[in-house]
Order: structure tokens, then C-alpha cells, then sequence
């Protein structure tokens, strides 16, 4: 069994408010457990996985591209250590879904 569930009873009801009070929702709107209580969303966490990685690999080519450059011209100040601290801090927390998305 996957990590997604058959919709509910539940589930539907729980859209009501949700699509009663957005003014932006389709007034047609008929969730996909109501035209087939069996629907199961599809998993594209291979998708995601693949997205997540090469923008990482982007971004950390693109923080030690710029570290190398001012090491080179003008030396790393504070700024450089700022902006690395930063990047670690924004990435730490997909990679560690990545590493327990490897585990399981």
C-alpha cells in the first residue's frame, strides 16, 4: 500500500468549507472520490526527487562559483560567509528528506 489513502467520506466533507469560502474555486468543482471512490492520487515523489536534486547542485555550483571568483578578486569577506551560512540553512532541511526518502 502507498502513502496515499482512498478519499473518505471525510475527506469530502472536509472540502465544503474549504471551496465555499474561496472565491477563486470552481463553482462545478466535483472532487475526484465522488466520481470515483477508489481514486488514489498518483505518487511523483521520483519527480520531485529529481527536481530538488539538480536545483541543489545549482545552487551549491552557483555559491562556490561565486566563493572561488571573490577568493580570486577581493577575497571572501562577510558577506560570502553570509550568503553560504544561508544557503546551508535553506538546503539543510530537503536534504535531510532526501537521505530518509533514500532509507526508506
Amino acid at each position: 500500500m502507498g502513502i496515499y489513502h482512498k478519499q473518505t467520506v471525510e475527506d469530502l466533507l472536509s472540502l465544503e468549507p474549504l471551496l465555499a469560502n474561496n472565491p477563486n474555486a470552481p463553482t462545478n468543482f466535483i472532487p475526484p472520490g465522488v466520481v470515483d471512490p477508489s481514486y488514489v492520487p498518483p505518487y511523483q515523489g521520483g519527480v520531485l526527487l529529481i527536481v530538488v536534486v539538480v536545483t541543489m547542485i545549482v545552487v551549491y555550483s552557483v555559491v562556490g562559483l561565486r566563493l572561488w571568483v571573490r577568493k580570486g578578486s577581493v577575497g571572501i569577506r562577510a558577506d560570502d560567509w553570509l550568503v553560504l551560512a544561508a544557503t546551508v540553512s535553506c538546503t539543510s532541511s530537503p536534504s535531510l528528506h532526501i537521505s530518509f526518502f533514500l532509507v526508506l
